[in-house]
């Protein structure tokens, strides 16, 4: 997601012009990476394997912007500790 404002669970997922693929199940700030974050069932057509789709959340009173990504969101570790301490 663009910017700090997170989504929350039940609120419509989104494509960017205005059509309802889906519904996120849950939403947050993630400190590693800085921004919002939202995890979201979309619809199976509306998945984008290969490419950052664009995707927005209806977030109360305004539409927030997003992209699909694949998991996991970072690969350096956590905002604290770096993946080198979580390695054998």
């Amino acid at each position: 997601m663009e910017g700090r404002r997170t989504p929350h669970g039940g609120e419509a997922a989104l494509t960017p012009e205005g059509r309802a693929i889906g519904v996120v199940t849950s939403g947050g700030f993630g400190p590693s990476v800085g921004r919002a974050l939202a995890i979201a069932h979309l619809d199976r057509d509306a998945r984008a394997p290969d490419a950052d789709a664009a995707v927005g959340v209806r977030a109360r009173r305004e539409n927030l912007a997003g992209a699909v990504r694949p998991l996991p969101f970072y690969r350096e570790g956590t905002a604290r500790r770096p993946l080198r301490d979580f390695e054998g």
